[in-house]
């Protein structure tokens, strides 16, 4: 995260925060640093962009006008492996949601820094056939810790009965700060 600057952004759905609270439990108990942010559904991976704040929020705010609330299917943990690392992670069943996550991937796309270390790495990824909208519980680069963790993770109690059906009514906008996410607008859906 040391290459985030101050136009790197990213789009997320809230969950409720009894949800989230949850998720945010099980997640804690994994991880020896805190989170940037509470548990959410990542609508728009990180990029860094050319435009400034104000820009990129009227921008993201002329593409999702009229955005109804997201019904969202929440599923019990997963695990994927690739190149990059291993995720445990909540799989989300949405067509909205991927619909929008490739709608906002490909109308921000011509304002990505190209001289960024990630440039539109997240982008390629959100376009493809590979993206899975999901909520992330622990991601590893080491395969010894994830195959250690995996199974503990799976076996934990969200407390949630899953699948989860919810409505995901605020979409928020946030930047890179002080090492951490800070939300720069909030927008209430429907």
């Amino acid at each position: 995260m040391s290459s985030y600057r101050a136009n790197t952004y990213i789009i997320f759905l809230e969950l409720p925060e009894e949800v989230s609270h949850k998720i945010d439990m099980i997640r804690s108990k994994y991880s020896n640093t805190s989170f940037p942010y509470q548990a959410h559904i990542t609508v728009k991976q990180d990029e860094d962009y050319l435009i400034g704040t104000n820009e990129f929020i009227q921008l993201v705010v002329s593409i999702i006008s009229n955005l109804e609330p997201v019904q969202v299917e929440i599923n019990s943990v997963t695990s994927r492996a690739d190149s990059k690392g291993y995720n445990i992670y909540l799989p989300v069943k949405s067509r909205t949601l991927t619909y929008l996550t490739r709608r906002l991937s490909r109308q921000l796309e011509d304002y990505i820094d190209p001289k960024s270390p990630r440039a539109k790495l997240s982008t390629h990824w959100e376009q493809s056939k590979d993206f899975y909208a999901h909520i992330s519980v622990r991601g590893y680069a080491n395969q010894a810790l994830f195959n250690d963790n995996l199974n503990k993770i799976k076996n934990e109690d969200f407390k949630i009965n899953f699948p989860l059906e919810l409505l995901c009514k605020r979409l928020t906008i946030a930047q890179w700060h002080d090492g951490q996410w800070r939300a720069i607008k909030t927008i209430k859906l429907g």
